[in-house]
């Protein structure tokens, strides 16, 4: 100002109205963003103008992942996946479950589905990101139930005479966990 600025009144919104005062006040962001700062200028016989500039804030802050609970299911059971309890301060733009069933998979989604068509206790990871790339992880268990009965093979039938040693074989009986107990 030819004269002298007498009052410096910075405008601007983060997460509410902000006003401060003085040719360099400090404010620090709490939210991620993009934010438009006007700066009017006035002078003692009422002059006034106005500038504007931009402050970026990053968002720096991780999200916290939330792979939900422990699962206990039948095999050939469509499961449920549920990373709705995840967090995030700005939002969660990507869900990716990794886990090994026969081979690895990788599925997408907030609550994506699955069918385990083998028993067994399956780890499954839960990665979340934001926009900015921030990323966490999760893990929670899928206990498989085998449900699926044996096949019983006692073999063919045999004839022999009384007081000879008889064997039985039943070797090709089948499960698909595998047999662990033979009784005759």
């Amino acid at each position: 100002d030819n004269i002298g600025v007498v009052n410096y009144t910075w405008n601007f919104t983060d997460g509410g109205p902000v006003i401060l005062w003085g040719a360099g006040p400090s404010h620090t962001f709490v939210t991620p963003g993009v934010f438009i700062v006007t700066l009017n200028v006035s002078d003692a016989a009422g002059n006034w103008d106005i500038d504007t500039m931009t402050v970026t804030v990053n968002d720096t802050t991780n999200p916290a992942a939330n792979a939900g609970p422990d699962q206990l299911v039948d095999e050939d059971t469509v499961v449920t996946f549920d990373g709705s309890a995840s967090t995030d301060n700005v939002g969660i733009v990507n869900y990716t479950w990794t886990f090994t069933d026969v081979v690895s998979q990788e599925i997408w989604g907030m609550g994506p589905n699955y069918t385990f068509m083998t028993p067994g206790v399956y780890v499954v990871t839960l990665n979340v990101s934001d926009a900015a790339g921030n990323w966490d992880i999760d893990t929670m268990n899928v206990t498989v139930n085998d449900t699926t009965n044996p096949v019983a093979n006692a073999g063919p039938d045999q004839f022999v005479d009384e007081g000879a040693l008889v064997t039985f074989d039943g070797s090709a009986s089948t499960d698909n966990v595998g047999i662990v107990n033979y009784t005759w």
